[in-house]
């Protein structure tokens, strides 16, 4: 069963990682996962520090990486720091 947890989880990272990845949804998921602090809440999950836990580590990164990524949510052009 457990296993069956850990996969579930890395499969739904995997689906709002997709989500963030694409123009058209990212302006709304994004600021639904900013708003709900989830990668706030994956870090301090028990999953986190778990020894299998490595993918949902790794997926995590990931995730954060899109969240930050620098890029007009509506447009879609790279954001400049001017």
């Amino acid at each position: 069963e457990e296993t069956g947890l850990l996969l579930y989880t890395a499969r739904f990272l995997e689906f709002l990682i997709d989500l963030l990845s694409q123009i058209p949804t990212r302006r709304f998921v994004r600021t639904f996962l900013d708003d709900r602090a989830v990668s706030v809440k994956c870090k301090l999950s028990p999953l986190y520090s778990h020894p299998n836990g490595s993918l949902f580590i790794q997926l995590l990164d990931l995730l954060r990486y899109y969240i930050t990524f620098q890029i007009n949510d509506h447009t879609g052009m790279q954001l400049t720091d001017e």
